[in-house]
């Protein structure tokens, strides 16, 4: 990866607008958990470029999300996911932002999407148990119950 690196910041000197270099750079700075305001910096800039590429949006996203940025993340994620929902990246992102936000049903919904769309095994492995883990916190969740479990009208509750 550093080869990687080094390789896509010489396209970048020489070609400063490359914007499939801004955003490889990026996401792999984000994958790395390296570098990453300059990843978001490369990333916003890439966006500004190619408003409607979901995989630029999706590194953006991802940047955001390794920053701790989860309500950003969310909005870019979302965006992305609505110009691409069938891609499984994209859809595993939302999911774990989605997580973060404690909003398990629509993590669960998109882990399954990305699954379905993963050949990778060993990715296929990473998104089932991302979904043991969203399926053992519904289960331990509480089952809401009524404020009160009188609802006959006109009566008169008070002691």
């Amino acid at each position: 990866k550093e080869q990687m690196i080094v390789s896509m910041q010489k396209v970048l000197e020489l070609d400063r607008d490359h914007v499939q270099a801004m955003n490889y750079l990026a996401f792999s700075w984000a994958e790395m958990n390296l570098e990453l305001d300059k990843a978001e910096k490369l990333a916003r800039t890439a966006v500004i470029k190619e408003k409607n590429d979901a995989f630029i949006l999706d590194t953006l996203g991802w940047v955001l999300y390794k920053k701790g940025q989860y309500k950003e993340a969310m909005a870019v994620l979302e965006k992305a996911h609505d110009i691409q929902p069938t891609v499984g990246i994209i859809s595993e992102h939302l999911g774990d932002v989605y997580t973060k936000q404690q909003k398990y049903d629509k993590a669960r919904e998109l882990f399954l999407k990305a699954s379905e769309a993963e050949t990778d095994e060993g990715r296929k492995k990473d998104l089932f148990v991302k979904l043991n883990d969203i399926e053992t916190i519904l289960k331990a969740a509480p089952v809401r119950q009524p404020a009160s479990n009188d609802f006959s009208a006109g009566s008169d509750s008070s002691p």
